[in-house]
């Protein structure tokens, strides 16, 4: 005959607060870096169009192709600012885009992301 278990087995109370703390936690910080990260996809793809064109590689061109594809596709952390273009020689120049977000997660706790993205093209 089987004995009954009269222990109780699981997650006390204690136990489970604080792992919904650390989910609620989680959950915040992954919804904020999200839409951060989505930005960071159109500007890499920007760059990546960027490089695969085979238009002029004159500086006011590049800055102001660069500056309407975020325009249009809504990136807001990104200015002629941090846009660097440096030339290699003949028809070549290196574009660099280096720029950080901040964004305020709980309180005075804020999240910082920093990127730095470069295509070489030529002509």
């Amino acid at each position: 005959m089987k004995r009954l278990n009269n222990k109780q087995n699981g997650m006390s109370g204690f136990g489970f607060g604080v792992v919904l703390v650390l989910i609620t936690v989680a959950t915040t910080i992954g919804l904020k870096l999200l839409p951060i990260y989505i930005e960071h996809f159109s500007v890499t793809s920007s760059l990546k169009a960027l490089g695969s064109d085979e238009a002029g590689v004159e500086v006011g061109a590049i800055k102001s192709r660069l500056l309407s594809n975020f325009q249009i596709n809504d990136v807001t952390n990104v200015g002629r600012q941090h846009i660097k273009i440096k030339s290699l020689g003949h028809n070549k120049k290196v574009v660099t885009i280096d720029y950080e977000v901040r964004r305020p997660v709980m309180g005075n706790v804020d999240v910082m992301v920093h990127f730095v993205d470069t295509v070489e093209i030529s002509k």
